[in-house]
């Protein structure tokens, strides 16, 4: 990756699938039902492979086989952040997890915040959904 300069492209992006996929595989979200976790980056790819971790563990009994739910549903009950300048990548994170699991996040200075707030507000979602994703969602989880 460092001859391409793809560590941000990349880079982070497999890192949060990596480590997400582990701690749903791991039990964790099973020994610890109230624990909160964000993901950044909506989730890495981990929302686009989810269902090929399902269809391995279910179906093909290859892997953990002490789960108590799908890894897609653990995944749904995970907050994503929204940092991605593709309308339609935040579009399938809020079809994929619900408006109630997506946090607004600048990623600043990395990411001006107007690159990620023209995606969203391009999707013309409903007010409330847009207040959620900007500050309500946060709010709730932060208790703030």
């Amino acid at each position: 990756m460092k001859g391409y300069e793809l560590t941000s492209t990349l880079g982070n992006m497999f890192e949060n699938t990596i480590a997400m996929a582990r701690i749903i595989a791991s039990g964790l979200l099973d020994k610890h039902p109230k624990l909160k976790l964000v993901c950044p980056h909506l989730g890495g790819t981990l929302p686009y492979i989810c269902g090929r971790m399902d269809h391995q563990l279910h179906v093909l009994k290859r892997g953990p086989q002490n789960l108590q739910r799908k890894p897609s549903e653990y995944l749904c009950s995970i907050y994503m952040d929204i940092v991605s300048p593709l309308p339609e990548a935040m579009r399938f994170a809020l079809d994929f997890s619900s408006a109630d699991r997506l946090l607004f996040s600048s990623d600043h200075p990395w990411v001006q915040p107007k690159e990620i707030l023209d995606p969203l507000r391009s999707l013309q979602l409903p007010p409330a959904d847009e207040a959620k994703i900007l500050a309500g969602n946060a709010r709730q989880l932060f208790k703030v």
